[in-house]
């Protein structure tokens, strides 16, 4: 049987090997293992400082590359888009100062900004897909002609294209007609078509116009970014932004689809439109708008357009470099 001194003399052997192990501890600890961990931490911290250094070099360059741009922007800009009309389009969380960076861009380049219409989230809202296409069909004017097999997102495009946009102004005579020769009929929507369309779309809760907007020369679709968590929408959203892009360059002389990085990024429409060849073969596209070069590179992507050539800039995945390369003018 154990008895009591043999508990006292284990309690005891337990503490002095508690004991030996803490001197034994702290021993090691006083060895030059401390030191190598002290001396790591030295060099991480070392190697912090200089990365911040460069942090904050980078971003003074960043700075001054994007002074000297907007100090060079109006000469680059020059009478690039001399006579032109410019319709800005602003799709669903595009950002406000995209639209109006680009606007003042397009003034520099001696271009007028007809306004800006807001494209609301009805307009891809699926309970309003049947609203939207039974508007659609009520507010078609002779002169529309849709694109037979497409959906409603596409003939919402087509109809609100043709109220924004045309190749040429419908109150310009242009060459006189041969004498006793009947003038071609016109295919551009008049005023009141114009105006219904607008009106209509508008109580629809579908966008915001003023009804009284100009007609334009070329568009401007600002993007938002990707949403942060897509789902089964996005892509459906994306297409029929894409539809309103590729619609007003169809109608009118020119389009450029811009926004953010993250808008040519995974889900985003900038991205979206990219992937489709029909589209990206005729809408030009501008990423990373809301860098200091971007409204120029906007502007210049236009002119470009105007040119005959298309093009995809920016620095997500632009097959054409970050900046559309500077060409003469092109008059109106």
């Amino acid at each position: 049987m154990i008895d009591f001194r043999y508990h006292v003399v284990s309690i005891v052997a337990v503490f002095l090997a508690l004991a030996t192990g803490l001197v034994l501890g702290a021993s090691l600890l006083n060895t030059p293992l401390i030191k190598g961990l002290d001396s790591a931490n030295e060099t991480l911290i070392a190697d912090k400082e200089e990365l911040r250094d460069q942090l904050t070099d980078a971003q003074a360059q960043r700075d001054a590359l994007g002074a000297s741009v907007l100090a060079l922007e109006p000469f680059a800009l020059r009478d690039q888009l001399a006579g032109q009309q410019v319709v800005m389009i602003q799709l669903p969380g595009a950002d406000d100062g995209i639209t109006t960076g680009v606007s003042e861009a397009v003034a520099e380049a001696g271009g007028q900004v007809t306004g800006v219409v807001t494209v609301r989230d009805e307009w891809t809202a699926p309970g309003d897909q049947t609203v939207l296409d039974e508007l659609v069909s009520r507010l078609a004017q002779p002169e529309v002609d849709f694109i037979p097999g497409d959906d409603s997102y596409g003939r919402a495009a087509t109809l609100l294209a043709n109220a924004l946009v045309a190749e040429s102004d419908p109150t310009d005579p242009g060459t006189p007609a041969e004498s006793g020769a009947t003038p071609p009929p016109t295919t551009v929507v008049d005023d009141e078509g114009r105006v219904t369309i607008l009106e209509g779309l508008s109580r629809g809760g579908f966008i915001e116009a003023d009804t009284a907007i100009a007609r334009a020369d070329l568009a401007v679709v600002i993007a938002p970014p990707a949403p942060s968590e897509p789902d089964e929408q996005t892509p459906i959203s994306n297409a029929a932004w894409a539809d309103i892009s590729a619609a007003l360059d169809e109608i009118g002389r020119a389009t450029v689809l811009i926004g953010s990085a993250e808008a040519a990024g995974e889900n985003g429409v900038i991205a979206a439109l990219r992937a489709d060849e029909t589209a990206a073969a005729n809408v030009s596209t501008v990423d990373s708008v809301d860098d200091p070069i971007g409204p120029a590179a906007a502007v210049l992507s236009l002119s470009r357009q105007l040119s005959g050539t298309n093009g995809h800039y920016g620095v997500v995945d632009a097959a054409d470099g970050p900046v559309p390369p500077f060409a003469a003018s092109v008059e109106g």
